[in-house]
């Protein structure tokens, strides 16, 4: 058995150093792997949009893409104990928050369906019971209430989540000495 280079103190301060890193380093992965998502679904509602120039899924994709490119960039600070990245990632959050909801709300109070084109299929006005208008703005209706309603809780909860995480990375900055975050972030 050899003998292990570091003391027994320094054993101890890399321990508990790396106990602090450990829900920084969870909570780096959630944002790459949000990041991630962001980064692809916007960019294919982007590239969706782009023919047609419709220029608020547009808005809509380069919003979530944007969003998706800082969170993967703010990641591996956090997991490096940044604050000011728990800060900035709780900060995208809430502004896509912010930016899905202006969206879902547009979409449910002004900018309402259009059936003309559904109207011409006459088998569609009769599943509809006479009333295809009614049953297209109930569905129109449901679809973003309920985008509205999970973009609420889940970017609202994100946002909270990465809020939540700055004590904890000023602890682990405070606690930890330089030699062993670095140490830690070479593992």
């Amino acid at each position: 058995m050899t003998k292990s280079p570091l003391s027994p103190d320094e054993t101890r301060v890399l321990q508990q150093g790396a106990a602090l890193k450990k829900p920084l380093a969870r909570a780096a992965a959630i944002g790459r792997a949000n990041g991630l998502g962001y980064v692809v679904f916007g960019a294919l509602t982007t590239v969706m949009a782009a023919p047609g120039l419709d220029w608020i899924h547009l808005a809509e994709g380069a919003l979530v893409t944007v969003v998706g490119v800082l969170q993967r960039r703010e990641a591996p600070k956090l997991e490096r104990g940044s604050p000011q990245a728990a800060s900035d990632m709780s900060r995208n959050e809430f502004w896509l928050m912010i930016g899905l909801a202006i969206y879902c709300l547009a979409r449910l109070f002004v900018l309402t369906p259009e059936t003309t084109a559904l109207s011409l299929d006459p088998r569609l006005a009769r599943a509809s019971g006479g009333d295809l208008d009614g049953l297209v703005d109930a569905v129109h209706g449901i679809l973003f209430g309920s985008l509205l309603l999970v973009t609420l809780l889940y970017q609202g909860g994100m946002a909270l989540y990465f809020r939540r995480r700055i004590p904890a990375a000023e602890r682990y900055q405070r606690e930890t000495p330089d030699w062993a975050r670095a140490t830690l972030g070479s593992l």
